[in-house]
């Protein structure tokens, strides 16, 4: 974090760990005129260490408390020496600082820049449940700065991984919940030209009367060798009624059908 506020800092502005930006975003967002975005989200290794900072009278360094997956700001504020010896002795320092930006998406333009929206330090301990309920709180936070966030992008931690499942109801899904019956779901008009194979299923696509119809057509091997490889993927991770011997053959064949593909 003081590193963060250091590169702010050149330009005027800082942030304060846990916090995040709805008034600021709300005025880039008027300032510039979007109203679309994209939400990103990372985190990066930093080195162990705790710093005061006077401004707020709080210490940063150790991992901030989650409640359903938000950060709880200004947690570490005390004036007591006792309190504080006790945090150094039995709290977690930070291994991990996790930062949000916001991508505004602008139609007139082919280049805009990020927003930074909040920064904080972590532990490897949050699970998918924390991101999903973080997900949809800065949904419903950013509808009220008048930014519709239409996706969050992250890397692939399986944490993440499965909080996009939930949201997707892609192999997965809660229970009591469904997200995709929201009334302010992002709906997609696709323009009637095109393909409809592109939305076809996997099974539909990989079964033996389509490899069989593109034989007959000529410059098709590479799309039938695509499928092929579908086809493995979906019988060796997918089907459930795929044999033990079958799902290790579709599996290597899949390994080794993208290595060559590769080489």
């Amino acid at each position: 974090m003081p590193t963060l506020n250091e590169s702010l800092g050149k330009a005027g502005a800082c942030i304060e760990e846990g916090e995040f930006q709805y008034n600021v975003l709300h005025d880039h967002q008027k300032s510039y005129g979007y109203q679309i975005t994209v939400c990103s989200e990372d985190a990066t290794a930093v080195i162990k260490k705790v710093t005061y900072n006077a401004a707020t009278n709080t210490f940063t360094g150790f991992s901030l408390p989650l409640e359903r997956g938000i950060p709880v700001a200004r947690y570490f504020r005390t004036d007591s020496s006792d309190e504080l010896k006790n945090w150094f002795e039995n709290k977690d320092k930070t291994d991990y600082l996790n930062v949000h930006m916001v991508q505004p998406l602008i139609v007139s333009s082919s280049y805009s820049s990020p927003f930074l929206l909040a920064a904080y330090g972590i532990i490897n301990n949050f699970k998918a449940i924390d991101v999903l309920n973080r997900w949809l709180w800065m949904f419903e936070k950013s509808k009220q700065s008048n930014v519709r966030i239409v996706a969050f992008s992250t890397d692939c931690d399986p944490r993440y991984l499965l909080a996009m499942r939930l949201a997707t109801t892609f192999f997965a899904k809660f229970v009591n919940i469904s997200l995709c019956d929201r009334k302010d779901v992002l709906e997609i008009d696709f323009p009637k030209h095109w393909s409809a194979w592109f939305f076809m299923q996997t099974r539909q696509l990989s079964n033996d009367d389509v490899l069989a119809a593109l034989e007959d057509i000529d410059g098709s091997q590479v799309t039938r060798v695509y499928l092929r490889l579908l086809r493995s993927v979906v019988l060796a991770y997918v089907e459930h009624n795929t044999s033990t011997i079958d799902r290790i053959y579709h599996s290597w064949f899949s390994v080794f059908l993208c290595c060559i593909w590769q080489i």
